[in-house]
C-alpha cells in the first residue's frame, strides 16, 4: 500500500496559511470521492464555456471563484477546529452522510 503524502498537522502547519493549504491539498488530491468531484466540474465547466457567450461565462467565473474563496476558508476552518480538538490526522470518510 502507498504511503500517505498527507502531514501530520502540526501547530506550525496550522499556524501558516501556505504550509494549511498544502496539507489540505495532499489530503484532497488523495481522496477519490474529491477528485470524481473535481473532474465532474471541470467538465460541467467545459460544457458551460460551450453554451455560453464570453461576458456570461466570465460572470460564472466570477461565481465560481467567490465559490472556491469560501471552500477555501471553511477547509482551514474546519481543519483549525479538529487540530484544536485533538485530531492530528485525516481519514478518509466513506462518502457523505445526511
Amino acid at each position: 500500500m502507498a504511503r500517505s503524502s498527507r502531514p501530520k498537522l502540526t501547530s506550525e502547519i496550522v499556524e501558516d496559511e501556505e504550509a494549511l493549504t498544502l496539507a489540505i491539498d495532499a489530503f484532497i488530491k488523495e481522496n477519490p470521492e474529491l477528485l470524481r468531484h473535481r473532474r465532474l466540474i471541470a467538465r460541467l465547466h467545459r460544457d458551460l464555456r460551450r453554451l455560453l457567450r464570453d461576458d456570461h461565462y466570465r460572470e460564472v467565473l466570477h461565481l465560481d471563484d467567490a465559490h472556491v474563496d469560501l471552500a477555501a476558508d471553511l477547509a482551514h476552518e474546519v481543519t483549525r477546529w479538529a487540530f484544536a480538538a485533538g485530531i492530528r490526522t485525516a481519514k478518509r470518510s466513506g462518502g457523505r452522510r445526511g
